[in-house]
C-alpha cells in the first residue's frame, strides 16, 4: 500500500522535525521545543497494528500447525527490526566508549545496555526507562506488541481481543506493582496498536469508499483537525489526544490509495517511505552531528538547520536502507 509507506515517511519526518528543534534549543540553553512531533510515533504505532493484522490470516488448524505460523510470524518481524537497531546501537556504544566527548550522556551500565538489545525497560544510568539508543523505547513497545501477536496466533484466539485483554492484564496488575517494566508497558500508547487492528478490520468497508475521493481527503481532514483542536487531550491520555485521530488518519489515507500514484513524486515519496525505520534510527546521529557542525563553524539561523537537518537525515536514511537495511533483510531471508 503506498499510501501507508508514504505516511510512513512523514511520521518520521515529524520525529525528525521534533529532535532537531530540541537538539537546536538545547543548544541554545531552552528547554522548551516543539512537542507534537512526537506524534509521529503514534502513527507509526497505528500503521504497525494495522500492517499486522491485515497481512497476517488467522490460522485454524492444529495447534501445531498455528504455532509454526506464530514462529514464522515472529521471525519475520525480528529479521525485519533486530538486526538494523543492534548496528545502530553498536555504533553508539562504540562512539560513546571512543570518543565521549561526542556524547551527551557518557555513563555506561552494562545491565542497562544488554537490556537495551533485549528490548527490555530497564532503568537508564540518567534517571528513565529509555534504550542506550534513545528512539528504542519505541522498539520495546513494538516487541511486546509482537510477543502477545504471535502467542494469540498460536494459542487460535481473536488476535485482537487477545491483545487487548492481555494489554489490560498489563495494566491492571502495574497499579499493584512497583515494577518499572509493568509501568512502562501501562502507558496507553499501546492500545495504538489495536486501533490500527481496527481500522485493519474496517479495510473491507473501506473497499467500497476507495473511489470516492472526496470523502477520503474529508476524513485526513477531520484527522488533522482533531489534532490541532484536542492537542490539549494528549495531556490527559495519549491514546484520546493523539491515539484516535492517528487512526483516522490512517483510514483517510487508506480511501484515497487509488489515487496516490497520481500524486506528484510518488514513487520517491514512496521510497522515503520504505527508508522510513533507517530514517527513525539514523537521525539520531544525523541531528547532533549538524549541531556540532554549526557549532564549529559558527552558523547561526533555525530555519536554516531545520532544513538542513530533514535532507541530511533523509539522505542518511536512504543510504542506510539501501547499502545497510536491504542487504541485510535480503541476506537474513535466505538464511533464516
Amino acid at each position: 500500500m503506498q499510501g501507508i509507506q508514504i505516511l510512513r515517511y512523514f511520521a518520521a519526518i515529524l520525529v525528525v522535525i521534533m529532535h532537531s528543534h530540541q537538539a537546536w534549543n538545547a543548544k541554545l540553553g531552552l528547554k522548551q521545543y516543539w512537542g507534537f512531533g512526537s506524534v509521529g510515533v503514534d502513527i507509526f504505532f497505528v500503521i504497525s497494528g494495522f500492517v499486522m493484522m491485515y497481512s497476517t490470516v488467522p490460522n485454524n488448524g492444529s495447534l501445531g500447525s498455528r504455532c509454526r505460523s506464530a514462529l514464522v510470524f515472529v521471525k519475520r518481524r525480528l529479521i525485519r527490526v533486530v538486526p538494523l537497531y543492534w548496528i545502530y546501537t553498536l555504533i553508539k556504544l562504540t562512539l560513546v566508549i571512543a570518543i565521549p566527548s561526542l556524547a551527551v550522556r557518557t555513563l555506561i551500565d552494562p545491565l542497562h545496555v544488554v537490556s537495551s538489545f533485549l528490548f527490555f525497560p530497564f532503568p537508564s544510568p540518567w534517571g528513565n526507562f529509555e534504550p542506550f539508543l534513545p528512539v528504542g523505547w519505541t522498539l520495546n513497545f513494538e516487541m511486546l506488541f509482537y510477543i502477545v501477536f504471535a502467542a494469540a496466533i498460536c494459542l487460535g484466539r481473536n488476535r485482537m481481543v487477545f491483545c487487548f485483554l492481555t494489554f489490560l492484564v498489563i495494566n491492571v496488575v502495574s497499579k499493584y506493582t512497583s515494577f518499572g517494566a509493568l509501568d512502562f508497558y501501562s502507558q496507553s500508547i499501546i492500545f495504538e496498536f489495536l486501533l490500527g487492528c481496527l481500522v485493519a478490520l474496517m479495510v473491507p468497508r473501506l473497499e467500497t469508499l476507495k473511489q470516492r475521493v472526496p470523502l477520503g481527503v474529508l476524513v485526513i481532514a477531520i484527522a488533522v483537525t482533531y489534532f490541532y483542536v484536542f492537542d490539549h487531550l494528549m495531556s490527559l491520555d495519549r491514546l484520546i489526544g493523539w491515539g484516535i485521530p492517528s487512526a483516522i488518519l490512517v483510514m483517510g489515507v487508506l480511501c484515497v490509495e487509488p489515487r496516490v500514484m497520481n500524486i506528484p513524486f510518488s514513487g520517491l515519496l514512496k521510497k522515503l517511505g520504505d527508508s522510513s525505520y533507517s530514517l527513525y534510527l539514523v537521525h539520531t546521529f544525523a541531528v547532533p552531528a549538524l549541531v556540532m557542525l554549526f557549532g564549529k563553524l559558527d552558523i547561526d539561523g533555525l530555519f536554516l538547520f531545520m532544513v538542513c537537518s530533514l535532507l541530511f537525515s533523509t539522505f542518511l536514511g536512504l543510504i542506510s536502507y539501501r547499502y545497510v537495511e536491504q542487504p541485510i533483510l535480503a541476506r537474513l531471508k535466505k538464511i533464516i
